[in-house]
């Protein structure tokens, strides 16, 4: 078993998987966590409260919402009602 955390890219047989475009980690016991010490060029990003709604909208204006990324019935009704109202 390798020493270190592996990055997987999986087939996209699943259409949440590829809708969100997913990669993940496969972790190993003698390295559970990613941080910066481990890998330098890890970012964190930090937003506030107070700006999540105008980000919502600027992506909302690309074409991202919630349907978008999950693709099913309960976030097309929530994209609806962002964009129309109640």
């Amino acid at each position: 078993m390798p020493e270190f955390i592996l990055p997987v890219r999986p087939h996209y047989f699943d259409v949440q998987v590829g809708l969100r475009r997913s990669c993940f980690t496969f972790h190993v016991p003698k390295q559970q966590v990613i941080n910066t010490d481990i890998n330098p060029s890890l970012t964190q990003f930090r937003v506030p409260a107070s700006d999540k709604p105008e980000i919502r909208q600027q992506l909302s204006v690309l074409g991202i919402d919630a349907f978008r990324i999950y693709g099913d019935l309960e976030h097309l009704s929530e994209t609806l009602v962002n964009a129309y109202g109640a």
